[in-house]
């Protein structure tokens, strides 16, 4: 396998192994060498269309078979795959077509009205249906000889989650994504060859189509794939399939973990389960570590090439807040706005270098000037190491709150009101105090009932006055989410866009 691009590891497995399941999709299962068939069938629809290497081709719609084959048919042409937030409107996918000019675009039934109408406003490009897709699984081998990509050659762009604002597309290589695959798989031995991996996560973000299906086709594993997430049905699939690997969102463990059978289900087989994106419940991790299996923090982004660092197996119980020291070949430090390196336990900026970091934002020469710099991704988020290394991330850079002088960072107060077994969710920000400039809001979805005093008192004890909330707003509803699974905060404050003057302080 020569490992220059993502194109070689589906095919060489449909030669070593070629009966051995590559997809499935609850009872709908697909072989290597069926997989390998059928992108090359849709790959020579794309050829004859006329789409050639460095176009984009965009994909529309949920998850399913069909998905997976419109990117690796396009990988397979040498184009740039992207795919289309599968909940997005007209108008906001509108903009994303726009910004990545595709040659093609592949959607879904559920989608074609919405991309129609895109192409109504005046875009230009041809418009393609799964259902052709699908009708294209069965039918005459095509042997579609692609053109040759090397390392260096866009693969993949992926709209960021825009938990802070618009999406921006991410650009990674095929080499930056194998690297962080294969610096992965020496990590996590479990992870790697023939492994069985439970897909939830929608396929447009990274934790999609690149890390869970381009991962597991590295290694000749097999990728469940969930449509849509019942957390019911996820448990037995993780329990009748053996799954070995889940690695998600925490909001899917979290509702995995209330299912009523969950304390009798077999969960041996798993031997990975990482989460990222916020932090862990301690209550989450009590739950799961009841049943044999450690959960463990990751910290990463789709700029640094997906998952950067996770607590190792050996740490998850001595350091469960954490995210492990380091990876084994990406470099992680914090650092002051001047650019030195923080002492232990200072908060600073984290600051990545490696190999799998993305190229920078499609047609976005600022931004990408602004991110990367001498080779190094400044991620914006904020973090602090102890004595011998651990991670802890403590916020984004953007949500600092300031106050009295004081830096604060909102994940850190997060992580302390989350140790509450009431608390479900918790997002921490900033809003306006005439005395101390900025001070800290906490928008709170309970569990369980939860006295105002009570969590006041618990942070009182964790935490330094001056990062104790003034404000707690019990959010009736579950906090909004992005498809990536992360809180969005500019939602929360949009919701509650003057907490000072319509929330009385609770301290």
């Amino acid at each position: 396998m020569s490992l220059q691009s993502l194109n070689d590891a589906p095919r060489w497995w449909a030669y070593e192994t070629p009966d051995a399941v590559a997809l499935a999709v609850g009872s709908d299962c697909v072989t290597y060498r069926e997989l390998d068939d059928w992108v090359d069938r849709v790959a020579a629809v794309m050829t004859g269309e006329n789409v050639r290497v460095g176009d984009r081709v965009c994909v529309a719609g949920g998850n399913c078979l069909e998905w997976v084959v419109v990117a690796l048919a396009g990988l397979r042409c040498g184009a740039i795959v992207s795919g289309l937030n599968h909940r997005f409107v007209a108008t906001e996918l509108a903009g994303l077509i726009r910004q990545y000019e595709p040659a093609m675009v592949y959607a879904a039934e559920s989608h074609m009205l919405r991309i129609k109408e895109v192409q109504r406003s005046g875009v230009d490009f041809v418009l393609r249906s799964f259902v052709e897709v699908t009708t294209a699984r069965q039918g005459d081998r095509v042997q579609h000889v692609g053109p040759s990509m090397h390392s260096d050659d866009p693969a993949v762009i992926v709209s960021t989650s825009g938990t802070t604002g618009l999406p921006k597309g991410v650009v990674l290589t095929h080499g930056s994504i194998l690297s962080g695959f294969l610096e992965w798989s020496v990590m996590e031995p479990e992870w790697g060859h023939r492994s069985r991996l439970l897909g939830v996560a929608p396929m447009a973000p990274f934790g999609g189509f690149v890390w869970s299906v381009c991962s597991q086709l590295l290694w000749g594993g097999t990728v469940y794939i969930e449509p849509d997430f019942d957390p019911q049905r996820a448990l037995r699939v993780i329990v009748d399939e053996k799954i070995s690997v889940f690695t998600a969102p925490l909001v899917f463990f979290e509702q995995i973990a209330l299912v009523p059978g969950f304390d009798d289900a077999d969960l041996s087989s798993l031997k990975v389960a990482t989460c990222g994106g916020s932090p862990v419940p301690v209550a989450v991790l009590e739950r799961w570590r009841a049943k044999g299996v450690l959960l463990r923090q990751v910290y990463g982004l789709t700029e640094g090439g997906g998952p950067v660092q996770a607590t190792s197996a050996r740490d998850a119980l001595t350091h469960p807040d954490r995210c492990g020291r380091r990876g084994l070949h990406r470099q992680t430090r914090i650092v002051r706005p001047d650019g030195t390196e923080c002492d232990p336990d200072e908060a600073g900026e984290i600051v990545i270098q490696g190999a799998a970091l993305s190229l920078g934002y499609w047609n976005d020469p600022e931004e990408t000037a602004r991110a990367f710099r001498d080779g190094r991704l400044h991620t914006g988020d904020l973090g602090e190491k102890d004595e011998p290394g651990f991670l802890k991330v403590t916020g984004r850079l953007k949500d600092m709150i300031i106050s009295g002088g004081f830096n604060i960072g909102p994940a850190e107060i997060e992580h302390v009101v989350l140790k509450l077994p009431e608390v479900s969710e918790v997002a921490v920000f900033g809003v306006a105090d005439e005395k101390f400039g900025e001070t800290p809001a906490a928008v709170v979805h309970l569990r369980s009932p939860l006295p105002v005093e009570h969590l006041i008192a618990h942070c009182n004890s964790h935490l330094a006055d001056y990062k104790v909330p003034r404000y707690v707003v019990f959010a009736p509803e579950p906090l909004p989410r992005n498809q990536s699974g992360k809180i969005v905060k500019h939602q929360l404050k949009s919701q509650y866009p003057d907490i000072p003057a319509t929330m009385p302080r609770v301290r």
